[in-house]
């Protein structure tokens, strides 16, 4: 999902997203986009993709909205990494 994110692109996605807490994080932020497609026929991700193209100060928002979030969590494999360490997690 973050990859996108990263070059200051909107992410769109289905609704079930709740157990993945960067996608969590990138909804509340502004950059994610979930939809339900209730007709299962595509209409509403097609509408989702028209208003982006149509409405520019939204789809700009959003898009810098996704970079700024994933800008914002750098650094995150590191302090695992940290975490580990100091609290001996892979020591016998």
């Amino acid at each position: 999902v973050l990859e996108a994110a990263v070059y200051d692109k909107i992410v769109l996605f289905g609704s079930v997203f709740e157990k993945y807490a960067e996608v969590v994080g990138l909804v509340q932020a502004g950059g994610g986009i979930p939809y339900h497609d209730i007709k299962k026929d595509g209409s509403m991700l097609r509408q989702l993709i028209e208003a982006m193209l149509t409405e520019k100060e939204e789809y700009n928002f959003r898009s810098k909205a996704a970079g700024d979030f994933v800008r914002a969590n750098l650094g995150a494999t590191q302090k695992v990494i940290n975490y580990i360490q100091e609290n001996r997690l892979l020591t016998n």
